[in-house]
Parts: structure tokens; sequence; C-alpha cells
């Protein structure tokens, strides 16, 4: 990825990067997963990690990842879902060369899920990968919290 592209990359996520928080702490006892609209332009859900929930992102980490082929990160539907991880996962799959820190996972209607990822380092290093999963879950997820916007921190990620 050339500088050019991630510098495009990395100035689009700057609106993403405020709405939906900061990059974690190690230390933080339970991480929670903000969900943004990209339509409503707001954070419309937030959600505990929990176990269930962290093995469902990683196993949509570990579906099939390519680099992405696309020069820009920019949605323009559907939802972006930030992770943060407590502590730096390894996905089981040769891509990932180093842990990854948090993940943004992009879903949008009648589009391949892809990610950006920041991978431990001792600079900030990302990759975007496109995946090749079922999102449907975690879209039942998203409009069940529309739905039910008090019991957002019940989601344990088996719906």
């Amino acid at each position: 990825m050339n500088m050019r592209i991630a510098a495009r990359l990395l100035f689009a996520l700057i609106p993403v990067w405020f709405l939906c928080g900061e990059p974690a702490l190690a230390n933080t006892p339970r991480p929670t997963v903000s969900v943004f609209d990209v339509r409503q332009e707001k954070v419309v859900a937030v959600w505990p990690l929990t176990e269930a929930l962290q093995a469902r992102v990683l196993s949509a980490l570990e579906a099939s990842p390519v680099t992405y082929a696309n020069t820009a990160v920019d949605p323009k539907d559907g939802w972006v879902l930030h992770i943060p991880f407590a502590a730096p996962v390894r996905p089981r799959h040769a891509f990932y060369a180093r842990p990854v820190q948090e993940a943004y996972l992009f879903l949008a209607p009648g589009q391949q899920p892809y990610a950006l990822l920041f991978l431990t380092a001792k600079r900030h290093t990302f990759v975007v990968a496109e995946l090749a999963f079922d999102p449907a879950p975690f879209v039942r997820m998203i409009e069940q919290s529309k739905r039910e916007p008090a019991s957002s921190d019940r989601h344990s990620g088996t719906g």
C-alpha cells in the first residue's frame, strides 16, 4: 500500500476514529464494541465485547482474508463496528503477520465485508483486508439494538 493510499485511508477514517473512540488500552477490563451507522453519522449501539462476540469477530477475521483491492475506505452506507481488544489477538490465518490490537469491520448491504486492522508494532501498523464471512449475524444484532436500545448491553454475540 503506497503512502498516498494510506493517507487517504487515514483521512477517511478520522471521523470514525473520533466518533467511535480512541484505541483501547491493554488494561481496559471489558472493551466495548461501538456500532457506527454511516448514513446517520453517529454511534447507534454499544455492546460489551464478550467472549462469544470476540469469538464471532475472530471467526470473521479468519474468513479467507485477502488484501483489500480498493484504494478508498470511505463507506457510503451500512455500519462500521469498532472492536478494541483488551489484549492483542492472533487470528488463526497466515494472512496475519502480527497480532491485531483493534479492528474496524465495515458492513454494507450488497458489498463484501472488509476490515481495517491495527496491528501490534512499535509504530502504528495497519492493514485493510477483504473478508469472506456472512455479515447477517452482525446485522441482526444491530437491528435488534435498534428495536431494544436499552438492551444493547445484553448482546453476547451468539444470536
